[in-house]
């Protein structure tokens, strides 16, 4: 069992330090122009575009069940606004995005939703000609978000995360950027199939990337690698 341990300001798993800073209105696939390092509740990142989920089907890795550790004195005021997916009733069903500490009372899971920096983002953004030019230009260091960590209901993140596969759908579009929806189909059709929006409110924390470019022609660049970029560096 994975196990993350909950700050203030970031989240520690896996050897990294997930931002914090703006998280509730993250999604994996999100890029633009890192900020704040100097700040005491370190970077975060100003939001200038994103993948679009076609661009992201087929690329999208889900974790088994995060156990996770924090001060059990702060639980309220570090899952402030937070929203937690609780699973939703019935066959081909939504998950529920509802409020930790109130209207959730139960055991609290993470799952990792990934885009591994070395193979499936750097493919979406080289095949994607629109977000890798946005990505590309700024005098300003520019991040991808590879990774988003969200809270599950304990029994939920077990179910969610235990067979099928996944592919990823477009939500509602709200300021010029679509909602990603992850469905878990667990057999053929869609009877069969859990779905969770990453709306605002349902990221608890994210990791950056930063890609590493190489002129391709004279005026077109491709990223050939992606590194994992953390909270306080």
């Amino acid at each position: 069992m994975q196990f993350a341990n909950i700050k203030d300001n970031y989240v520690s798993f896996n050897g990294f330090k997930y931002f914090r800073r703006d998280s509730l209105m993250m999604s994996v696939g999100y890029y633009g122009e890192k900020k704040g390092v100097a700040n005491p509740a370190g970077g975060y990142l100003n939001v200038k575009g994103q993948l679009y989920p076609v661009q992201m089907n087929g690329q999208i890795h889900v974790s088994d069940p995060i156990k996770v550790t924090y001060d059990k004195r702060k639980f309220l005021h570090l899952f402030k606004n937070v929203k937690i997916f609780i699973k939703g009733v019935g066959r081909g069903s939504k998950a529920i995005a509802v409020d930790i500490g109130k209207e959730h009372k139960g055991s609290v899971k993470l799952v990792e939703i990934a885009m591994l920096e070395d193979m499936n983002l750097r493919r979406a953004f080289n095949d994607a000609p629109g977000p890798l030019q946005g990505l590309a230009t700024s005098r300003t260091p520019r991040r991808a978000v590879s990774r988003v960590l969200l809270a599950f209901d304990a029994e939920f993140a077990d179910s969610f995360t235990a067979k099928g596969s996944y592919s990823v759908e477009a939500g509602a579009k709200i300021n010029d950027l679509v909602n990603v929806k992850i469905r878990q189909k667990v057999s053929a059709g869609t009877s069969n199939s859990t779905t969770i929006n990453l709306a605002d409110g349902t990221v608890l924390a994210y990791l950056l990337a930063n890609p590493k470019w190489k002129h391709r022609t004279s005026n077109k660049r491709v990223v050939t690698n992606f590194t994992k970029d953390q909270w306080g560096i």
